[in-house]
């Protein structure tokens, strides 16, 4: 398996820009998924996932999620330890209105759930798209935190739905000495 003392000998990792660098060429290439693949000793690597061993001496021993949801943005600002089910908090809506936890309603009226710790939880009937996605949105940031990723609804005023997000880097699972890298 792959050191971060091997990986140090032949790559160079630019915390700031994300971008890894061999021989003074960036290395690797946008894999079919649109993340930037890396091959070290004939195996390829996932570059956001070799930023961690770079940064901390260790592979990640769960998944790595891009804060901006930018798959080629591996800049050590936009990563973030996550579980798959955080992960998976930051899919867009899948739904007709193409917003996130919200349904219209036979009558006209939009209907705003959503789904936590296995339990669907109702949020209520509302007369606009805008209340039931901010009803969305809200109950998202209580409980998913920095994962929570609401729908805009069109119309919606730039900063609707937006909260301030911690931009540190939960590592201390990784390395006891992650607080002098940041």
């Amino acid at each position: 398996m792959l050191t971060a003392d091997r990986l140090k000998e032949i790559i160079h990792y630019d915390r700031t820009t994300g971008t890894f660098t061999r021989d003074g060429e960036v290395a690797g290439s946008i894999s079919g998924a649109g993340y930037r693949a890396v091959t070290i000793d004939g195996i390829s690597y996932l570059a956001h996932r070799l930023a961690v061993l770079y940064m901390t001496g260790e592979w990640p021993r769960f998944c790595v999620s891009h804060r901006n949801e930018d798959r080629t943005d591996n800049s050590w600002s936009n990563l973030r330890s996550a579980t798959k089910r955080q992960t998976a908090r930051n899919r867009k809506a899948s739904n007709k209105l193409g917003i996130k936890g919200v349904q219209m309603t036979p009558h006209g009226n939009y209907r705003a759930s959503i789904y936590v710790n296995q339990r669907h939880l109702y949020l209520g009937t509302f007369t606009t798209v805008e209340a039931a996605a901010e009803a969305y949105a809200s109950a998202a940031f209580e409980h998913f935190g920095e994962f929570a990723r609401p729908s805009t609804p069109p119309g919606a005023p730039p900063n609707f739905a937006t909260t301030a997000v911690d931009r540190s880097f939960p590592l201390s699972e990784y390395s006891p000495n992650i607080g002098n890298l940041l």
